[in-house]
């Protein structure tokens, strides 16, 4: 989805280290936002070298983003099976 939204929060850059698949320590970096499309406001996420690169950005301008939902599945700790929708910034464009 393509939208254009006013950045309400730009959240600091957090990095977690977790194993890959093949067994290796890596580290997840990621930045949070809070995006104001008008009438709805999603929490979404920058992940990598992105979340990196990106400068703080002036609260009253416009923003051109390039997101991608999905919706996960995931067990808590009580074993019970709940659901989360997910938004990722693929790209983060100013006017």
């Amino acid at each position: 989805m393509e939208k254009t939204a006013i950045v309400k929060q730009m959240f600091p850059l957090r990095e977690r280290q977790y194993t890959d698949r093949n067994g290796q320590q890596q580290v997840m970096r990621s930045r949070g936002y809070l995006l104001d499309f008008g009438l709805d406001t999603v929490y979404a996420e920058q992940l990598g070298d992105d979340a990196v690169q990106e400068p703080q950005l002036d609260h009253s301008k416009l923003v051109h983003v390039s997101l991608y939902y999905n919706a996960r599945k995931w067990t808590d700790k009580n074993g019970e099976e709940r659901w989360e929708n997910q938004a990722v910034i693929k790209r983060l464009r100013t006017y």
